[in-house]
């Protein structure tokens, strides 16, 4: 036998009026030690006041004693990980406007587990403490209410699909500790009109094929902050409303699909820039001008392909690495224009 205390118990349908209702334990206190508990599944006697419960772990073979602190009380579900540290993963209340704490019973919470809020069309704000690092996938997807969020001062991740489908959210503070960003995160979030742009964002992924942008009809320009000296691959991918950025001196290199199938109708590179990527610009349909700086050392492979409506392009010297097909079926380019770029022939 171990002994522990139930910190909490998720799966509890209050509507049941039969004797017995099932849960599954998922954050115990083991020998005064906050851990998580292998999922088992029992039933909780709902007519009694025993604090007492004997469970038995089909993984481990052995029943366990457990206690209640608070058999109903608790609205957010919590579960510890490595460290002792806390994930929120679901919640069971209905308000509107939700604070997640620092701290539950003195350990801290450091992350938003995958699906936590998933679908929660009623949660309108948000505000998540300074201490998580990482948003889980598919975290807040659709919910539709949620107007704004705070995402705290120490956000390092923030999953796929993270806030898919939250179309009433009108503005994203993302804080400078962001990193990594993944694939669709703020899809379809069709109010959202702002976002600050984080300066140490490192890595945007595109491993289920669109961007993290696609479908944000009210973006239509993005500040890129000065101190921000590479654009990631993938950062604007698929934003089809994003028409103008603005990019900061410090700039030295946008990485391989950055705009791609994007909405911007003009560009002009600060001179810092020497590298554009594989495919950076290419099916920007609307793309009108460029104005490529002085710097401007390599271009990479269909970098602004099907620029239909490319007209004019403005670079320097400087250019000593250009690859096949950067300006495939830009067909507006005037008539021997291309001829004339430097290292095309």
């Amino acid at each position: 036998y171990y002994h522990g205390t139930i910190l909490f118990v998720e799966g509890i349908d209050h509507s049941c009026q039969c004797i017995f209702i099932l849960v599954n334990v998922v954050a115990v206190e083991l020998n005064g030690k906050l851990t998580a508990f292998r999922m088992m599944y029992t039933h909780v006697p709902t007519t009694t006041d025993t604090q007492v419960l004997t469970l038995w772990d089909d993984v481990d073979q052995t029943f366990v004693i457990l206690e209640f602190i608070d058999r109903f009380a608790c609205s957010v579900c919590r579960m510890v990980v490595d460290n002792d540290q806390i994930v929120i993963f679901g919640y069971s209340g209905s308000a509107t406007e939700l604070t997640i704490p620092e701290t539950i019973e003195g350990y801290p919470v450091t992350a938003i587990g995958a699906s936590a809020f998933k679908q929660m069309d009623k949660l309108e704000s948000v505000t998540l403490p300074d201490g998580v690092l990482t948003i889980g996938q598919y975290a807040f997807q659709k919910c539709t209410a949620l107007k704004t969020v705070d995402l705290g001062n120490s956000l390092i991740t923030v999953g796929a699909y993270a806030f898919d489908g939250c179309a009433g959210l009108t503005f994203l503070e993302l804080p400078d500790t962001v990193e990594t960003i993944k694939a669709y995160a703020f899809r379809d979030c069709s109010s959202l009109g702002g976002i600050t742009y984080p300066v140490n964002l490192k890595t945007v992924d595109d491993g289920y094929g669109a961007g993290i942008f696609s479908g944000c009809t009210a973006l239509t320009a993005v500040v890129v902050p000065e101190g921000v000296t590479a654009l990631p691959a993938n950062v604007f991918y698929y934003a089809d409303s994003l028409k103008k950025v603005t990019l900061p001196s410090t700039l030295t290199s946008i990485g391989n699909n950055a705009f791609i199938n994007s909405g911007i109708t003009s560009l002009e590179l600060p001179d810092g820039v020497t590298e554009i990527g594989n495919c950076a610009f290419q099916s920007c349909t609307a793309l009108e001008s460029l104005d490529l700086g002085g710097s401007l050392i390599s271009i990479g492979n269909y970098a602004f392909a099907n620029c239909d409506s490319l007209k004019s392009i403005l670079l320097s010297n400087a250019i000593d690495t250009v690859s096949p097909y950067m300006f495939q079926n830009c067909r507006s380019l005037l008539q021997g224009q291309q001829s004339c770029l430097p290292g095309i022939s």
